[in-house]
């Protein structure tokens, strides 16, 4: 069963149960309760992936700043996104799932765990990795003779100090 196939019975599930069940609390409570819920639950979800998007950024910012890969902060930070998705439609399931992932512990939990696939699935060849520059050049960079320097024209330089390197004794 490919994945788009798998995605599309998942979407579909989601979707009849959510309507199911929008359905059977409408017809126990009424209409406009359930719209009302839906729709605080929307706005107070809304508040809360805000704070804990700002809070995950602070975070993103020291692991940089600390010379770190902010790995597991990206992840939340994506796990905040698809929260964000989940609460913008209607519905108990996806609001239920929205409020499970909000909960720093258990994004956190998530995130690790989702690190952890990526990292096993990059090392057992599951998942490939492709940087800014081709293996094709890398290729021809590893079969250069050793004789001639490798300088980055000036296209290549993107941040650059220009150190002073005159006797500064001389100036008053």
């Amino acid at each position: 069963m490919g994945c788009i196939f798998q995605f599309f019975l998942l979407v579909t599930f989601f979707s009849v149960s959510e309507v199911y069940l929008l359905l059977l609390v409408a017809q126990h409570t009424g209409l406009l309760f359930t719209m009302a819920c839906c729709v605080v639950t929307g706005i107070v979800g809304g508040y809360f992936v805000r704070q804990q998007g700002i809070q995950t950024l602070v975070r993103i910012r020291q692991t940089l700043e600390g010379g770190a890969l902010p790995a597991d902060e990206a992840v939340e930070g994506l796990l905040l996104l698809i929260v964000g998705v989940l609460l913008c439609v209607p519905g108990f399931i996806t609001d239920t799932l929205g409020f499970l992932i909000i909960v720093p512990a258990i994004r956190n939990f998530v995130a690790k765990r989702l690190v952890k696939r990526f990292k096993s699935g990059i090392d057992t060849g599951q998942f490939r990795v492709y940087t800014s520059g081709s293996s094709a050049q890398q290729d021809s960079h590893e079969h250069r003779q050793p004789e001639e320097p490798i300088r980055p024209s000036e296209a290549e330089i993107e941040n650059a100090t220009i150190v002073d390197q005159r006797d500064n004794d001389d100036n008053p």
